[in-house]
C-alpha cells in the first residue's frame, strides 16, 4: 500500500481542523485534491455548498469534498458535515486500483463526519439526496415500512417502478454497467430488512458474473448468521439491520457493508468503484457503512461499536481495553516498533511501554490521567513528555512551540442528564520547526494517529497559544451532533 502524502506546511490538516472548528461561519465546502499520485493538495474551499464545490470537480483526477451543512431538528439547529469521495469513472483502472489504497488513510485525515458518500458521476451529486442522508443519520427521517406482512409480499418493486418511484437515480439506472438477476426477487429482500412485520433481518448480495448481481442468501438470524455465510473468495454486500438499546430506548439501525477480499483480482476490484452508485443506491437508505477486506474482520462487536461512534452513545472509554500507565516523563532507551500501514523505516519510541501505558492511562475509567503528551524527536522517534489530571491547562504547560508534539486529552460533554466521555488527539506543529523535520513528520503522520486511535475528533494548532478548551469543545460538539447553535435575537 502506498503511503498518502501530506505538504510539510501542514496546510491541509490545518484547513480541515478551520473548517470543522466553524473558524469562518460562512464556508460550506473544502475540496482537496493531488498535487501528484500520492500528494494531497488543498483545491479550494467557499460558501457555495455543493453547487460551488462541484465546479471544482473533473475527470481526469479524484477529488476530496468536505461539506458544512445546519440541520434543523424542531427548534435546535445542528451542524453536519459530509464526505464526498469523487473518483470519476474515467480514470484508468491503475489509478483507481492505488486510489483504493488510499481510501482509509484519505478518510482518517478527514476525521470524523456525519455522512459518507462516494460518486463517479457530477449527476449522482444531489443537494437533497445529501439532506435526506444527514435526516437519516440523525434519525430525522422515517424510512421503517408500515406495510403489512401481507402487503410486503405483495409490493415487489421491478426495475420500472424503482426508477417511477425515484428508488434508484435516474442517472444511474441509465449508465449502470451492472444487471441484477431476479431483480423483483432482489429488491423484495431488501424491503423485508426494512419492513417491520417481516423476519427477514439480513440479505447477502454476490457477483454471480462480473456484470451481475445476485441474491446469494438472506435470513432472520441476526448478524451472526450473516457472518457464517461470509467467506474470502467473493466480493460481498450486505444489508441488515439491528437494534441499539441506549438506556431505556431502543431503535432499529440499519447498515450496508462490503467485503472485498484481498484475493479477488485487483483489476476486478478497480472496477468495483464504477458500480459504486448503482450499489449504494440499491441498498439506500441506511445509518452505518462498513467496508472490510477480511470476514474475520466483521463481528457484532464491530457493528454495535461503530453505529455507537455514530450515534453518540457509544462508550470510549472501556477498562477491559485498557491497562493503567505510569504518568512520567521517559527517561529509558529506544525501542523501535513497526505500525501497519506504515512505510520506510519503522516509528520508534523512547520508552515504548511508557508512552503506550500514558494513552491507556488516559482511555481508562479506573485512572485518572485525562491527558497525556509526546514529542516527535527526530529519526522516526516519539517520547514521552507527560501525563496527569490537571486536564488542558497542564496539557498545555508541558509542550513548546519550538517542537512537534502529539497529545491526547479526554473531555465530557453533557446533553441533558446524558454525560459522554470525548477522546480529542491534538497535534501542535509550529511554524519555528524547520521544514525538513516537518516533512519527516507528515511523511508518519498515519502510524502515529493510529497509535493514539480510536479518538472522536482531531484539533491541529500550530501555536500553543491555540490550545483552549471553548475551541476544542466546539470542534467536539459539532461532530457529535450536540452544538446548539440557535441564536438568541434582540
Amino acid at each position: 500500500m502506498e503511503k498518502v502524502q501530506l505538504p510539510a506546511d501542514g496546510s491541509v490538516e490545518s484547513s480541515i481542523a478551520s473548517f470543522k472548528a466553524g473558524k469562518h461561519e460562512d464556508e460550506e465546502y473544502l475540496v482537496i485534491g493531488y498535487s501528484n499520485k500520492n500528494t494531497l493538495q488543498l483545491a479550494g474551499q467557499g460558501k457555495g455548498f455543493l453547487k460551488e464545490a462541484s465546479a471544482l470537480l473533473d475527470n481526469s483526477e479524484a477529488k476530496y469534498i468536505l461539506l458544512r451543512k445546519t440541520h434543523q431538528v424542531e427548534l435546535a439547529t445542528t451542524t453536519k458535515f459530509v464526505f464526498v469521495d469523487w473518483t470519476p469513472s474515467a480514470l484508468p483502472p491503475t489509478r483507481k486500483a492505488l486510489l483504493s489504497t488510499h481510501k482509509t488513510q484519505i478518510k482518517d485525515i478527514i476525521g470524523a463526519v456525519h455522512v459518507k458518500i462516494e460518486v463517479s458521476d457530477k449527476e449522482d451529486l444531489d443537494e437533497q439526496e445529501i439532506m435526506n442522508k444527514i435526516g437519516m443519520f440523525s434519525g430525522t427521517a422515517n424510512f421503517s415500512s408500515d406495510k403489512t406482512a401481507e402487503e410486503a409480499k405483495k409490493s415487489v418493486a421491478p426495475a420500472a417502478a424503482a426508477k417511477k418511484n425515484n428508488l434508484v437515480p435516474e442517472s444511474i439506472l441509465s449508465t449502470r454497467a451492472l444487471n441484477l438477476s431476479d431483480e423483483d426477487g432482489l429488491r423484495a429482500a431488501i424491503a423485508d430488512v426494512r419492513n417491520d412485520h417481516v423476519d427477514t433481518d439480513w440479505v447477502l448480495v454476490h457477483y454471480s458474473s462480473p456484470n451481475t448481481l445476485a441474491l446469494k442468501d438472506k435470513g432472520n438470524g441476526g448478524i451472526a448468521e450473516l457472518i457464517s455465510k461470509l467467506d474470502d473468495k467473493e466480493v460481498y454486500y450486505m444489508y441488515f439491520k439491528t437494534t441499539e438499546v441506549f438506556d431505556k430506548s431502543t431503535t432499529v439501525k440499519f447498515c450496508f457493508a462490503q467485503l472485498s477480499s484481498a484475493k479477488v483480482p485487483i483489476m476486478f476490484k478497480a472496477k468495483l468503484g464504477t458500480h459504486r452508485g448503482f450499489v449504494t443506491a440499491l441498498f439506500e437508505p441506511f445509518h452505518v457503512e462498513f467496508q472490510f477486506d477480511k470476514p474475520e474482520e466483521f463481528t457484532p462487536e464491530l457493528v454495535a461499536s461503530k453505529i455507537g461512534a455514530y450515534t453518540g452513545t457509544k462508550s470510549h472509554v472501556r477498562e477491559a481495553d485498557f491497562k493503567s500507565g505510569p504518568s512520567v516523563v521517559a527517561k529509558s532507551a529506544s525501542s523501535a516498533s513497526t505500525f501497519p500501514g506504515g512505510s520506510g523505516q519503522a516509528l520508534s519510541f523512547v520508552d515504548e511501554d511508557g508512552l503506550k501505558g500514558a494513552i491507556r492511562a488516559v482511555k481508562a475509567d479506573a485512572e485518572p490521567q485525562d491527558w497525556m503528551v509526546c514529542r516527535w524527536s527526530g529519526k522516526n522517534e516519539l517520547s514521552l513528555v507527560g501525563s496527569g489530571s490537571g486536564g488542558l491547562p497542564e496539557f498545555v504547560s508541558s509542550v513548546s512551540n519550538d517542537e512537534i508534539c502529539f497529545g491526547l486529552l479526554r473531555v465530557t460533554d453533557q446533553v441533558d442528564k446524558t454525560i459522554a466521555t470525548k477522546f480529542v488527539f491534538i497535534k501542535l506543529q509550529s511554524d519555528n520547526v524547520p521544514p525538513m523535520k516537518r516533512a519527516a513528520v507528515n511523511v508518519k503522520i498515519g502510524d502515529i494517529e493510529a497509535l493514539f486511535q480510536p479518538y472522536h475528533v482531531s484539533y491541529v494548532v500550530t501555536t500553543k497559544d491555540d490550545l483552549k478548551l471553548e475551541p476544542i469543545m466546539d470542534l467536539v460538539q459539532r461532530a457529535a451532533g450536540t452544538k446548539n447553535l440557535v441564536r438568541d435575537k434582540a
